[in-house]
């Protein structure tokens, strides 16, 4: 019995300590888990980017500029979503971002099979994935593509990233 009454007492008084020093630190773990988490958003250096380019493909090959990086900045692409609209028996076959118009190719996009939209006479493709694409500062991003087929394919790219300060 006497066991008994000392297990109870011990754990009486393990969770009187557990409640007073989780009083007591607390706050000051939650801030430091707080802080740890939302860093980034308040970091001056870091500011958002997301880039669209819309258009339709009236030639074979075309492109784009989604932007132009600023002066004492320096643009991270971290992610790439797309679609395409082709009238039936065009198909998308390449797209890419460039460093400037006709310049090196920096990310080739994945692109996907062609599949059926609720429009009958109309094919969709479309996909995304993460990527790690640099950019510095004057330098001009472009989307270009590639379909083929006698249609028009329309087509969606949009990159999300950020902006740093070197």
């Amino acid at each position: 019995m006497q066991h008994k009454k000392t297990c109870f007492v011990v754990t009486l008084i393990l969770i009187a300590l557990v409640v007073v020093l989780g009083g007591v630190f607390a706050k000051p773990l939650i801030a430091q888990v707080r802080a740890t988490l939302i860093r980034d958003t308040d970091n001056p250096a870091l500011a958002p980017f997301r880039g669209r380019v819309d258009y339709d493909l009236c030639c074979t090959n075309d492109g784009r500029l989604m932007t132009t990086v600023p002066a004492g900045k320096r643009l991270v692409i971290e992610y790439i979503s797309w679609n395409s609209f082709t009238s039936t028996g065009d198909e998308m076959i390449f797209a890419g971002l460039q460093s400037g118009a006709g310049g090196t190719f920096v990310v080739q996009i994945k692109i996907n099979p062609v599949h059926s939209s609720i429009v009958p006479s109309f094919k969709l493709q479309d996909g995304s994935q993460t990527v790690k694409a640099y950019f510095d500062a004057g330098e001009q991003v472009w989307v270009n593509a590639s379909h083929i087929g006698t249609g028009t394919a329309h087509l969606t790219v949009l990159a999300n990233g950020y902006y740093v300060t070197p």
